[in-house]
Parts: C-alpha cells; sequence; structure tokens
C-alpha cells in the first residue's frame, strides 16, 4: 500500500470560480474535473440534456456509462436536510464498508458541518450548476487517498424544479479499499469545494439559498 499522499500531488488543483455564464448552447467545460470518471460524467450528462438546462431523471442512459456505475451515485432533494441516496456504486459502498441506499447523506456528516453540507446542495439546485470538490478516504493505517467528486443537477420526470444531484467519485482505488473500510468521506469537509457553470453561471452572493418543496 502507497504512503500518504496529498490531492495536489496527484495533480488535483481548484480552479476559479467564474460569475459568467457560458454561451447558451455551449458544452459544459469537462476540464474543470481532472479525474477520468468526472470528466466522463460531465459529458454524458452534457449528451442527456439535449438543448434543455438539464436533463431529467428518465434521460439517464445506465448503459452509456457502465464502466461509471461502480463510482456512481444518485441523490434526492426531499428537504433541506433530506438528500436520500437512491442509487449507490458498488465500489462506493465496498470503500463505506456500509449500504447507504436508503439513508440521509447528511446524517453521516458531523454535526458541526451538517448546515454547510446542506447549504452547499440546496445552493447547488437552486441556482443550478455544477460542483466539484476533494476529499480523502484514510485507512486505519494513516494512508490517504484523495477523491474528486464531481455532481450534476437534475429535474425528476414529475418536476421541472432540479429535484437530483448525480455524481461520480473520481480516485477510488480498489486495491486499496479491498481490505480497509472508512466513512470519513461522508464525515468530514471537503479540502476543496466549487461550483462551475453549466449554462446559468454560478452562485455569487453568500445568502441562505430557498428549498422549494415538490408540487
Amino acid at each position: 500500500m502507497q504512503g500518504a499522499r496529498g490531492w495536489k500531488d496527484r495533480g488535483m488543483t481548484p480552479h476559479s470560480n467564474e460569475a459568467t455564464s457560458a454561451p447558451a448552447g455551449a458544452r459544459v467545460d469537462d476540464t474543470r474535473a481532472q479525474a477520468d470518471s468526472c470528466r466522463q460524467l460531465i459529458r454524458a450528462w452534457d449528451d442527456w440534456r439535449g438543448d434543455e438546462l438539464l436533463p431529467r431523471r428518465s434521460d439517464i442512459d445506465l448503459a452509456g456509462i457502465k464502466d461509471l456505475l461502480p463510482g456512481l451515485l444518485l441523490l434526492e432533494a426531499r428537504a433541506r436536510d433530506r438528500f436520500i441516496f437512491r442509487l449507490v456504486g458498488t465500489l462506493i459502498d465496498e470503500a463505506l464498508g456500509v449500504g447507504v441506499t436508503g439513508s440521509n447523506y447528511l446524517d453521516f456528516a458531523r454535526p458541526e458541518l451538517r448546515e454547510l453540507r446542506a447549504e452547499r446542495m440546496v445552493r447547488q439546485l437552486a441556482w443550478p450548476c455544477g460542483a466539484r470538490m476533494i476529499t480523502r478516504f484514510v485507512a486505519v493505517d494513516g494512508d490517504a487517498l484523495p477523491l474528486e467528486v464531481v455532481a450534476l443537477p437534475m429535474r425528476s420526470d414529475a418536476d421541472d424544479r432540479p429535484r437530483l444531484l448525480i455524481a461520480a467519485v473520481g480516485g477510488l482505488d480498489a486495491q486499496m479499499i479491498r481490505d480497509v473500510s472508512s466513512t470519513a468521506p461522508l464525515e468530514g469537509g471537503a479540502e476543496v469545494y466549487e461550483y462551475f457553470d453549466i449554462g446559468a453561471g454560478v452562485p455569487q452572493v453568500p445568502v441562505r439559498a430557498e428549498f422549494l418543496a415538490p408540487r
């Protein structure tokens, strides 16, 4: 097993958070992500949405991204404090050591981080925009594996408002997690957290976002 490595050592660096939005019809810049799986998800999501700002859940083509499924997540927003895991890749379950499908994402966060994490996700849906973060998988012996996560908003089939977040986790090493599991990536804060433009700009004003309940 390799020694502890920082995300900078793996070429994972933060980007600037531009306030301008992309031209109408422009492709999302997949170079905002650095892990190949995260870039693949951005490109697939862009294809799913067609001429719309956001794709719907029924637009998801899992067969077209089958290589991403082990590290894929789908979260459903039910309330400001309820983001339910609806789809969880097998590699993610193995890394965490627990099955989280049906659980509330925020329940795993440390108490002092829950409001911040909820606000970030609500803001992403309210804008809407993409999000990129860097966190760590920390083994019991102290070895650390930096993980890149890219999340993108989607609409449910019954509601025009964004209600879903689909995310890819890049950097999961099957060999490293074979004998070790850790829920640290769900519990702790992100070393990098940033929004990126999908055609509507990115949140700039630090005010509490409103969560709109489904009709």
